[in-house]
């Protein structure tokens, strides 16, 4: 919390330590967590938030100081801000912690309906998912022309490895309309990081992967202007 002063913009977090669902205020900035009554394990409580800018409180507030939860990894809020003509735009932003590849397909298939649901409820607002994927979706490939589903599905800026769950990942963008719109905009890897896409490293192999991501309708796209991991 400390350290979100310095950035004037909405703030995705997960695998936060504290337990149940919170509202707490800190540096200026409202936390909205929505984290298991109980740890599964050591490290996390496998939980996501949202921490909300000034800025973003009060266009949260205007939308009546919604939190929506669908399942024990997905929160959302509503937003509704001033566009560029002074009209009001409803604003849905999701935060989505993927499983990992390890658990059960019950599980992964609970966590994607509710991921479904969440996208239904949005209706006709702006929706922008933030979400530790769990899959390395690969980039477009030459095959994707122009105007097709595929090549409005993912960029080329990304690693072309692509991981197991990546066929699941790209099946349900496809069906839900949305694209990654992380992979579309170039960026330079600085400091020590060797690359500007990765966002999570094979403890083992010490290979990246971007997992992280943004997704959009693909109709929303012409109203990104940039986006990117932060590294």
């Amino acid at each position: 919390m400390g350290r979100l002063p310095q950035r004037d913009v909405d703030a995705r977090l997960k695998e936060t330590w504290m337990h149940g669902d919170i509202a707490q205020e800190g540096g200026g900035y409202t936390f909205l967590g929505h984290v298991l009554a109980e740890k599964e394990c050591r490290r996390w409580s496998r939980g996501s938030a949202v921490a909300l800018s000034p800025d973003a409180r009060r266009a949260w507030e205007r939308a009546d100081s919604k939190q929506l939860t669908f399942g024990p990894r997905i929160p959302a809020t509503r937003r509704i801000a001033d566009g560029p003509t002074k009209r009001p735009l409803t604003i849905s932003l999701v935060c989505a912690f993927a499983l990992d590849s390890g658990r059960p397909h019950d599980e992964k298939g609970a966590y994607a309906g509710n991921l479904q649901r969440c996208i239904q409820a949005c209706g006709r607002a702006i929706l922008v998912v933030g979400t530790g994927a769990g899959a390395s979706i690969g980039v477009r490939n030459s095959h994707d022309t122009r105007g097709t589903d595929g090549y409005r599905l993912c960029g080329q800026n990304s690693f072309e490895r692509e991981s197991l769950a990546c066929h699941h990942l790209r099946t349900f963008l496809w069906a839900s309309r949305l694209c990654a719109a992380t992979m579309f905009y170039r960026k330079i890897a600085r400091g020590e990081h060797a690359s500007a896409c990765g966002t999570w490293h094979h403890f083992r192999t010490g290979t990246r992967y971007q997992l992280g991501h943004f997704f959009v309708e693909q109709t929303d796209m012409k109203r990104v202007r940039d986006v990117g991991p932060v590294n």
